[in-house]
């Protein structure tokens, strides 16, 4: 066998090669949607957590002594898709920062959702210096 064959072998070429099965045996299982959906949710978390204990501007006072924020477990039923309900009119909103700062938002409009059967609503902001959106 070429070189050539043995790396289409190994590389997605036939599967019945023996070399192809003992270079990893035990491959590791994909992950679902869902498993990608909370493991993000995680790792936001604890970049969350480690700028409050380690960075020089956490509103943390006693750095030291802080374990991370108390979460619920994510769960994916909350995980939606919605449609924006565009604003009406244009509204520029300040808003105060924990460290006393202001950041300017631009309204874009309003989803509304079910939870639990109950009918809820969230404004949609973004901000004008920064990526993103706010709820």
């Amino acid at each position: 066998m070429s070189f050539l064959d043995t790396l289409k072998n190994l590389f997605g070429g036939a599967k019945s090669h023996p070399a192809a099965s003992s270079i990893n045996p035990d491959p590791a299982p994909k992950k679902s949607a869902e498993q990608y959906y909370v493991a993000g949710i995680e790792e936001e978390r604890a970049m969350k957590d480690r700028y409050l204990r380690m960075d020089a501007y956490s509103p943390i006072a006693n750095r030291m002594e802080f374990a991370g924020l108390d979460y619920y477990p994510p769960d994916p039923a909350y995980r939606l898709a919605l449609p924006l309900q565009p604003a009406k009119t244009e509204e520029t909103l300040t808003f105060q920062t924990s460290t006393g700062d202001e950041q300017f938002y631009r309204r874009l409009g309003t989803i509304t959702f079910e939870v639990e059967g109950q009918a809820a609503s969230l404004a949609v902001y973004q901000s004008l210096d920064h990526p993103g959106l706010f709820l």
